[in-house]
């Protein structure tokens, strides 16, 4: 009688394998039950750093030696906080950041760190700027921050060292395969056409917007113009026949008629020092008299009382005439020549000034181009103004130290930052702000996110590069932010959308000016960015393309994404335990013989890939068919030779269970069954009646 253990062997299945390694405890749980070998997460969804493995250089200045001085701004994590950090509140009290002689050695420098997160292979470690640590969560920021003080400590070597053991990335074997099931972002064509369905539906209200915005405009620009035609030019004064009294001539009045003409001393919009910018490339010319002063301005008029007296008779005229003016009448044109006998020194300072190194970077005021660029970007509106807490009643108990771009400014045009690295650790503030308040992953996030590395990039071009370039503003390759050819100062006369643009520091540029025919395919270099990236292979150049795809998340905000299935496997490396495991795909092994060897030890049988269509195509046309033209052979060889490829051919179509196609089955030789798949039939027992029965027992008892 069967036991009810015997019925329950046919469900039996044994056990997993346990997998155990030297120096492990058995009485422990399994490494499978311990360890979950998946990707963790903190709970704004943001991955879990594990550790920081080294750092290196961002950039590097174009004047150093390639270890010293360079351009790079001091980061979040190397800036002097001797001060006491502000509390949650704003309150004095907290913490302090660390600070070291080091550090303030390397001010200048711009580092990235290579991260590993936790449940993530050493296989796929990524790079993060200091900033950008600091706007994660609060366990990336303390692990950061820790990182930083062993740094300043100096007690562990090689701490700086970005390379990891070669063994930690070695496949050594593989424990297990699954599927898994993974969200990954929507392809470029199913992302273009999710994109066009977004646009037809705000195409509508777009137009209904822009109709009164347009009107707006064009009464603007109306208005504008109707000013400008309002504004006269400045006309001499018409002193009449009677006496000339310059008492009750305006000071203004003078100094219109006086400067009508040009400039005395260089005048150039946009700059508070045209000597240091390049714009004036002599000295200053010496304080006029004030007989010239008077000469000036009563020249026309006497020239007009006697339109045929030479210039040697006009002169003679002038003269006389100031000769005969009592010192009342000669005050205005004194006062003239005292306001520019000051203008004189003041101008000599500048010549002075202009000569500073220093003077020459003028770093704050490329800090405020910076900043205008950023502020015109429409992802900026949020960030202009401060946070209202109103609003947001949590916010100071989450951000530290609130900052936002309008406060930048203020400051900015204070000027109370000493150095362009102050400015850029503000700047910073604002995005990392934004990271740290909202959740990783919404659109907010992906917006600071996008700002923060396009200002780094702008910070690095436009201020940094050019610390030790002893650059004048005047020279067009010093403002990369003008919509102008660089070459030739927009003299070429090439509009803006046909310049090419440098993928690092934006600066457009001719083909006519580079004496080339056609724009280059992929990311260009202008001639001022390009010696960076062969000089040491270490420093990474920020990008304009890296941003795009920065940009597109903050566009869209939440990116429609699908679910896939993905098969991998948990791969056990060579340098490391069995804890360490990771999930990896086919590709990330690159080993299919291990794989092979996982499949045999556990009698499994790997899924056949799949053949692409095309590859099938292709050999199908390379195959050569027997027929009865290509068989060769006399008599009846050919017939037989074609038949037997045809029904060798037929025999694969049966051996899967698919029916003969008609054509290649005429081709086999005379129709047969054999040509078509059908399940044998089973053999019926013909059932005998009885009277058959009573019948066949009657004769064999006769015969007996």
């Amino acid at each position: 009688v069967p036991s009810d253990d015997d019925a329950n062997l046919e469900d039996y299945q044994p056990p997993r394998p346990v997998f155990t390694e030297k120096g492990y405890d058995p009485n422990q749980l399994p490494l499978r039950e311990r360890f979950p070998f998946m990707l963790e997460t903190e709970p704004d969804g943001s991955p879990r750093i594990e550790l920081i493995v080294g750092r290196r250089l961002i950039d590097q200045g174009l004047g150093g030696d390639g270890g010293g001085k360079g351009e790079a701004a001091a980061p979040a994590e190397e800036e002097t906080t001797k001060s006491s950090k502000r509390g949650r509140r704003g309150k004095k009290g907290a913490a302090q950041s660390p600070t070291t002689k080091k550090e303030a050695a390397s001010d200048s420098l711009e580092y990235e760190y290579l991260i590993k997160y936790k449940g993530v292979s050493y296989l796929h470690l990524e790079w993060k700027t200091g900033a950008e640590l600091e706007g994660m969560s609060k366990t990336a920021k303390t692990m950061y921050r820790r990182w930083l003080k062993k740094l300043a400590a100096g007690t562990e070597e090689e701490l700086e060292n970005p390379e990891v053991d070669p063994s930690y990335i070695v496949p050594q074997k593989v424990v297990d395969e699954a599927d898994h099931e993974v969200t990954v972002e929507l392809s470029d064509k199913e992302l273009l056409e999710w994109e066009k369905e977004q646009k037809k539906d705000e195409s509508e209200e777009e137009d209904e917007e822009d109709e009164p915005k347009k009107k707006a405009d064009n009464k603007s620009d109306n208005a504008q113009a109707e000013e400008e035609q309002k504004k006269e030019p400045v006309d001499d004064i018409d002193f009449g026949d009677g006496e000339i009294n310059f008492t009750d001539i305006p000071m203004q009045r003078l100094r219109d008629i006086v400067s009508r003409e040009t400039n005395y001393y260089p005048v150039h919009k946009g700059s508070d020092n045209p000597y240091r910018d390049g714009y004036a490339t002599e000295p200053p010319k010496k304080p006029r008299a004030s007989y010239l002063f008077f000469q000036a301005v009563m020249r026309p008029h006497f020239h007009k009382r006697n339109p045929d007296a030479t210039q040697a008779e006009l002169m003679s005229l002038l003269g006389e005439a100031w000769r005969n003016m009592d010192d009342e009448q000669q005050a205005p044109f004194l006062q003239l020549a005292s306001e520019e006998s000051e203008r004189y020194e003041k101008e000599k300072a500048l010549l002075a000034k202009a000569q500073k190194p220093n003077e020459v970077w003028q770093p704050m005021r490329r800090c405020l181009k910076v900043l205008d660029h950023i502020a015109e970007d429409s992802f900026a509106d949020i960030f202009l103004e401060p946070v209202d807490t109103e609003d947001f009643p949590d916010y100071e108990d989450i951000v530290d130290q609130p900052m936002d771009l309008g406060t930048v400014r203020e400051k900015l045009l204070k000027k109370k930052y000493q150095a362009p690295e102050n400015f850029a650790r503000d700047v910073r503030k604002v995005w990392n702000n934004c990271k740290v308040y909202n959740q990783h992953g919404t659109q907010i996030w992906f917006v600071a996110d996008y700002m923060s590395k396009h200002f780094e990039r702008l910070f690095h071009a436009w201020v940094l590069q050019f610390r030790d370039r002893y650059l004048r503003w005047a020279h067009p390759k010093a403002r990369p932010w003008e919509l102008t050819c660089r070459q030739c100062d927009g003299k070429c006369g090439v509009p803006n959308e046909k310049l090419l643009i440098c993928d690092h520091c934006d600066a457009g540029y001719s083909l006519e000016c580079l004496k080339m025919s056609k724009q280059p395919s992929g990311a260009w270099h202008c001639s001022e960015c390009k010696p960076k990236l062969k000089k040491i292979k270490e420093i990474r150049l920020l990008s304009a393309t890296a941003e795009h795809s920065a940009r597109k998340k903050a566009e869209l905000g939440d990116i429609p994404k699908k679910k896939v299935k993905i098969l991998k496997y948990l791969v056990k490396w060579a340098g490391l335990g069995y804890e360490f495991c990771t999930w990896e795909t086919k590709d990330d092994i690159n080993d299919d013989k291990m794989i092979e060897d996982f499949h045999r030890l556990n009698n499994m049988t790997p899924d056949e890939p799949e053949l692409p269509q095309d590859t099938a195509d292709r050999l199908i046309k390379k195959m050569e068919h027997v027929s009865l033209d290509s068989a060769g052979g006399t008599t009846c060889i050919p017939d037989l030779r074609s038949q037997l490829y045809a029904q060798t051919r037929a025999f694969h179509f049966t051996k899967f269970g698919s029916n003969v196609p008609e054509k290649l089955a005429s081709f086999c030789g005379p129709r047969t069954s054999a040509l078509e798949h059908k399940p044998p039939k089973k053999e019926e027992s013909e059932e005998i009646p009885d009277e058959a029965k009573s019948a066949k027992e009657d004769l064999h008892m006769r015969d007996v």
